[in-house]
């Protein structure tokens, strides 16, 4: 959890610090959220990079769940944020932070080594997923608005290189 909060804090200072350069924008990464097992999950599994959020809901006091994508075997971060838009550009890392601080990390963990059949070609996300569950606490207030999103490692063709991306975020509105 220490690696994870001193990577997320050490972004925030590159925020503050570089020059904002053009950033490269990756589609194998995404971040999916399902708010009860009878409702079509929200958000990006695969597909092109969008500062705009996916948005749905949650219920207070209920358990969602998140599924992350990546390149198997590699770690995934997910944090949240208040629902501010902020969409910066990291130097070295594909696609955009939309998050803005402050934000805390809610979920560190691996991608599994295996990758979800059928692997490369014909498949639109060649990567792995990772499932995980999400406690809604009840006291949050109806209306509030939050902003996920995760960090991962992706891979854009069979034997290309692996390196760190954004997914898009996802805007959670709590009912």
């Amino acid at each position: 959890m220490e690696l994870a909060r001193a990577l997320f804090i050490g972004l925030s200072l590159l925020l503050s610090s570089i020059a904002i350069a053009q950033t490269r924008i990756e589609a194998n990464i995404g971040l999916a959220l399902q708010a009860a097992p009878n409702l079509r999950p929200f958000g990006i599994s695969c597909g092109p990079f969008s500062c705009l959020p996916d948005q749905g809901f949650v219920f207070a006091g209920t358990r969602a769940q998140i599924t992350a994508h990546g390149f198997p075997g590699t770690r995934y971060f997910i944090a949240i944020s208040a629902a501010r838009n902020g969409c910066r550009p990291i130097a070295g890392i594909a696609n955009s932070l939309v998050l803005t601080q402050p934000l805390r990390i809610i979920a560190i963990g691996r991608i599994p080594q295996v990758l979800p059949l059928p692997p490369w070609p014909p498949r639109e996300c060649p990567q792995g997923l990772a499932t995980i569950p999400l406690n809604i606490p009840a006291g949050l207030p109806l209306g509030m608005q939050l902003l996920i999103q995760s960090l991962a490692e992706s891979q854009f063709s069979p034997r290309g290189p692996v390196f760190l991306a954004f997914s898009s975020a996802i805007q959670v509105t709590v009912r």
